[in-house]
């Protein structure tokens, strides 16, 4: 049963898409730490 209005596929879609935020934050952080 789709909980919330999404199925499957879209809490899929937006688990990856919160995961790569996440990728990006932290290459973002690490480049500041570098510099």
């Amino acid at each position: 049963m789709p909980s919330e209005g999404f199925t499957d596929a879209e809490k899929k879609d937006k688990k990856i898409i919160e995961l790569e935020k996440k990728l990006v934050d932290n290459e973002v952080n690490t480049n500041q730490a570098k510099t």
